[in-house]
């Protein structure tokens, strides 16, 4: 069915209704008058009727009541029945005995309590299938005097009282053949109004088509215009009303025409104008393309150009702090080298993070992790510049910690790393306290870290965690940084369904409150770290300074100063070392002998590069630990390098602490296999 003939459709019945209703609400009320008056007549006549017949056999019957003898009431009781709608007759003694009974439709006799209901007054009731009962109490006149009888006459409106009962009369009427008079008025009462409103329907439905034929012209024009025939005009129509609206429909129509050729001109022009705009848009979208292209191959040339040299800047002055032949003098000059290069590593490290963010390519890595281990090698990895600045470092584990949590443990301890690290650069004197928590309800992990530090105004708070912001610029001249640390510690925290927050009061210290969503790992258990066990976690994590046995491990480096480095510290630690130049020897190497602990596997060198060396290498089933060590730290290098096939990640300049735990950690699982 078409959409305009529905609407049309919709339209007559609104009218029909319009003329309907009425015509229907006034044939009900008349039908339901008829209705109620011919049922109260009914009634009425049932009522009268009974009330004759019952004062008839009253008054006929007077001699066989008063002699209680039931041939003297058969005869009035036999005039009644000739009455066809008088179906039974009784009559019943005082004391409730059945006197007569006659009529067609036998019924059980009444009870003494039955008939006393209509001492008092005529007792009317209705037994069922159009049957309508009387029970009435037989009264005479009492005897008088005639000095009463002259009394009663003398008194206007008075008449001598009725005698005590005498017996009660019953009478049964069947309404059966007045119901059929009844019914018959009420079928013609029904037929007469079903003609009025076939009538009024008729009008109405008349009405509807004569106003409605405009209507269809007016819509036909309409969808025509639709379809773009603005030329379309409807003709003059007959009443006053669709006239009217027809001069409306042809004056939008002219307008319409005029308008759509006004738009096709403005049309014309928005076009040309967006044309050149989308250029201009394609053009500088491009452009920052190109520029953001460029700003990460800068970053990744950057990065890897600096974190080369600086491992061997700092792991060469490692091994000279550690010569004791070095003067007081030369360890402090190499403490300054080491510290101002370190600073350097972690503004590199900041910025590639923050390209990270702004790329929204900050991924996390869950797994398995100990938090109480998290939190100690943070403390161990920063307790060397807490003593220098003559600061009292502590961990403590509050309640019960989980053995194993599930997170990203490069990401917390980053997170951590950052807290700490900011609590020492603001702390002159006194202690920094780092607290571990675990609710268990929630599976959240929250670290606090309480300085005694110079505190942080009010106003200053809010901008801690911007990128950039480093309270002011007073701060920055004092104390350096880049202040983006807090704003990739909140970011983590963040993407672990944590927080992080802060309460300071100047001149008594911070305390920074980072939390995570840590679930227990399936084979977590709780236990309290007391104070004894906290010294021992601490040695634990303390960075070692040889291995627990002899590792044999494979280095496949092609940056000369940087074999010699990372081969005098490993010597130094208790390792066997073999030289690969390039991925491919490491290859060859391996594929002849695999009996390594170890692979420290550079993922820049020429000839074949780690990527495809490690690859290479998990195709011929060879299952060494591989770990990748590469300068190149921006987005998804991480995942590339374990995409390869490498079990874990460092990058350059490499931590000589981190290089030996790492090391050490695989020997361990390797033992304990």
């Amino acid at each position: 069915m078409r959409p305009d003939r529905a609407r049309l459709r919709s339209l007559r019945a609104n009218l029909l209704i319009a003329a309907g209703v009425p015509l229907v609400v006034f044939a009900l009320g008349a039908l339901g008058t008829v209705l109620t008056v011919s049922r109260i007549h009914l009634a009425s006549s049932v009522a009268e009727k009974l009330d004759t017949v019952a004062a008839f056999l009253i008054a006929t019957g007077e001699l066989g009541v008063i002699t209680q003898t039931p041939d003297a009431l058969r005869e009035p009781a036999e005039r009644a029945l000739a009455d066809r709608d008088v179906v039974h007759v009784a009559f019943y003694s005082t004391s409730g005995e059945l006197l007569l009974a006659d009529g067609g439709t036998p019924l059980a006799p009444l009870t003494r309590e039955e008939l006393e209901h209509s001492i008092a007054r005529p007792f009317h009731s209705e037994l069922g299938n159009h049957l309508h009962e009387l029970r009435h109490v037989v009264r005479y006149r009492a005897e008088s005097t005639p000095a009463e009888l002259l009394g009663y006459a003398q008194t206007k409106g008075r008449e001598p009282p009725l005698g005590e009962p005498k017996a009660f009369v019953r009478v049964v009427l069947s309404s059966q053949r007045m119901a059929a008079g009844y019914h018959e008025l009420l079928f013609w009462s029904v037929g007469f109004m079903a003609l009025v409103l076939a009538l009024g329907a008729g009008l109405a439905l008349q009405l509807a088509r004569s106003s409605l034929r405009g209507m269809t012209l007016l819509s036909s024009a309409v969808r025509r215009i639709g379809l773009g025939e603005a030329t379309e005009r409807v003709p003059e129509m007959g009443t006053r009303e669709l006239g009217a609206l027809a001069d409306a429909f042809n004056e939008m129509c002219d307008r319409l025409q005029r308008a759509q050729s006004e738009i096709a001109a403005h049309h014309a022009e928005l076009e040309d104008k967006v044309e050149k705009r989308t250029a201009e848009v394609n053009s500088a979208r491009i452009e920052a393309e190109r520029a953001n292209r460029a700003k990460s191959q800068f970053l990744a040339n950057v990065s890897h150009e600096i974190r080369t040299p600086m491992t061997a800047i700092l792991g060469y002055t490692d091994v000279l702090l550690d010569d004791q032949a070095a003067t007081p003098t030369q360890s402090d000059l190499l403490a300054i080298i080491k510290r101002n290069g370190a600073h350097l590593v972690e503004i590199i490290n900041s910025i590639l993070d923050l390209s990270k963010i702004e790329a929204g390519r900050m991924e996390l890595d869950p797994s398995a992790a100990s938090l109480v281990q998290i939190v100690a090698n943070a403390v161990s990895s920063t307790r060397i510049r807490a003593e220098e600045r003559g600061l009292a470092l502590r961990a403590e584990y509050l309640g019960e910690i989980p053995t194993s949590v599930t997170v990203d443990i490069v990401r917390v301890r980053q997170a951590i790393l950052n807290l700490v690290g900011n609590a020492i650069k603001f702390t002159e004197r006194g202690s920094v306290t780092v607290r571990l928590r675990y609710d268990s309800a929630n599976e959240m992990a929250s670290v606090e870290v309480q300085d005694t530090g110079i505190g942080i105004p009010e106003e200053l708070r809010p901008s801690l965690f911007l990128e950039f912001e480093q309270g002011d610029t007073s701060m920055s001249r004092r104390f350096g940084g880049t202040g983006l640390g807090l704003a990739i510690t909140k970011r983590i925290a963040d993407m672990h369904g944590g927080d992080c927050t802060v309460v300071s009061e100047v001149g008594v210290g911070s305390t920074f409150t980072c939390s995570f969503h840590a679930p227990l790992a399936p084979d977590a258990q709780f236990r309290r770290i007391g104070p004894e066990e906290t010294e021992t976690v601490r040695r634990e994590t303390a960075t070692p300074t040889e291995f627990t046995r002899t590792a044999r491990i494979l280095l496949a480096e092609d940056g000369p100063d940087t074999q010699r480095l990372i081969t005098l510290v490993l010597r130094n630690a208790g390792g066997e070392v073999v030289l690969a130049q390039n991925g491919a020897q490491a290859v060859e190497i391996l594929g002849r002998d695999d009996r390594f602990d170890v692979v420290l596997m550079d993922m820049a060198m020429p000839e074949l590069d780690g990527y495809a060396a490690t690859q290479m290498l998990r195709e011929m089933g060879v299952d060494v630990p591989i770990i990748a060590v590469t300068a190149h730290a921006l987005i998804g290098e991480r995942e590339r390098c374990l995409a390869a096939g490498c079990d874990e990640y460092l990058t350059k300049p490499i931590d000589r602490a981190e290089l030996l735990r790492t090391i050490q950690r695989i020997l361990d699982a390797k033992d304990t296999d």
